[in-house]
């Protein structure tokens, strides 16, 4: 996966795939870094401008992602941990996990 450019507005970009991009009707939407300094805050974020993500990519009480989705941080790491501190102009990656046979 290639990293991503850098958002230029000094926010954090976020890029949705699978049914996270469709609960939203959009690929990638901005952030601003105050509201976005950790992955934890981007959570909560979210679940606030995009409810529909609750259930779908973010647990109930928009404390964390459901089970099968993961962020990977400008295109380079898969990122568990939400105490990961983010800076201006990163790339965000909301990933659902995906099987097939």
């Amino acid at each position: 996966m290639a990293p991503s450019p850098p958002t230029p507005t000094g926010g954090v970009q976020i890029e949705f795939f699978g049914p996270a991009r469709l609960a939203v009707g959009q690929k990638t939407a901005v952030l601003p870094y105050d509201v976005a300094g950790s992955l934890a805050a981007v959570v909560g974020a979210l679940a606030a401008r995009y409810p529909a993500l609750v259930g779908t990519a973010i647990a109930a009480g928009g404390r964390g992602l459901v089970e099968g989705c993961i962020f990977n941080l400008n295109g380079r790491d898969f990122v568990p941990h939400l105490d990961t501190q983010l800076q201006p102009g990163d790339t965000v990656l909301l990933i659902t996990a995906a099987g097939g046979g």
